[in-house]
């Protein structure tokens, strides 16, 4: 598998659609910058806001969702990559190679993680690198609230770490469900509608769940086991400190979900690629 894998690595470096993704990333990261910089620059200066959105941490919370800005072509663009190696022949010929289909699958689920971590860190990077310079990476500064409670409030390192753990196990298991349905279908025409309204679905429902019934602890522990999108969703805010917040069982329940889906949806295509013809 680790042949394989290398394989995976030496075509991405020489793959044209990563390049292009990975200039379009940039460039959106450059489009939010100027953006947040002219609201800045018509509010904030103006004395019409009280706080900056060109910021380091303004900018990381902004862009590491995975449904707005540049994430929902992270799993559009890996299952274009992934499809390709059905219909160019890649898979079929690891297979005339002598490699096993579950070692094929497994280094296919490695080499998604790879591409999708390459794109996110590329733009959530860039998008924080352009805030720190500008605004610099002050905690004193409020933020603007994009998960969960909506408004603005301050966040802490605590709150941070939690939100990246979620965010990075969130993307872990889009990858997984990403390669399962690619590998399934082995066509991005019913590939990319199929996983973006699953993923829309997931998303929104999780946000609005934690809007509208905060206060029912049984849909929103429902949520919480199903939801693997929930913990994006699930921020409160402390009206007393006006920190944000992401409670212990929020963050225990993303991890063991997120977990538990990718070995569902990994497990799972791994099982029906080995069972189909690769023709």
């Amino acid at each position: 598998m680790g042949r394989l894998f290398r394989a995976f690595l030496f075509k991405l470096k020489r793959d044209l659609t990563f390049r292009i993704t990975l200039i379009i990333g940039a460039a959106v990261a450059v489009i939010m910058a100027l953006l947040f910089f002219l609201i800045d620059a018509t509010t904030y200066e103006s004395g019409g806001s009280f706080m900056r959105t060109l910021t380091g941490p303004n900018m990381l919370l902004n862009s590491i969702s995975p449904v707005q800005n540049f994430g929902i072509s992270i799993p559009v663009n890996l299952i274009s990559f992934t499809c390709l190696e059905f219909t160019q022949g890649t898979i079929r010929n690891k297979i005339i190679s002598g490699n096993s289909k579950l070692k094929i699958y497994l280094s296919l689920f490695l080499s998604g993680l790879v591409f999708t971590f390459a794109l996110f860190f590329a733009y959530a990077g860039l998008c924080t690198l352009f805030g720190t310079i500008f605004g610099g990476f002050n905690l004193d500064d409020p933020v603007l609230s994009v998960f969960g409670t909506l408004g603005t409030g301050y966040v802490d390192v605590s709150y941070l770490v939690r939100t990246l753990v979620i965010a990075l196990l969130i993307y872990v298991t889009i990858a997984a469900f990403t390669i399962f349905i690619s590998a399934t279908f082995r066509s991005i025409g019913p590939s990319i509608p199929i996983v973006i309204v699953v993923l829309m679905i997931a998303f929104f429902s999780g946000l609005f769940f934690s809007l509208t019934y905060q206060d029912n602890e049984t849909l929103i522990t429902i949520m919480k086991v199903v939801n693997p999108l929930y913990g994006m969703s699930a921020a409160q805010l402390d009206f007393e400190t006006g920190v944000m917040l992401i409670d212990n069982s929020t963050f225990i329940c993303s991890i063991v979900c997120n977990l538990v889906y990718t070995v569902l949806f990994t497990t799972l295509g791994a099982l029906i690629f080995t069972k189909k013809d690769v023709k």
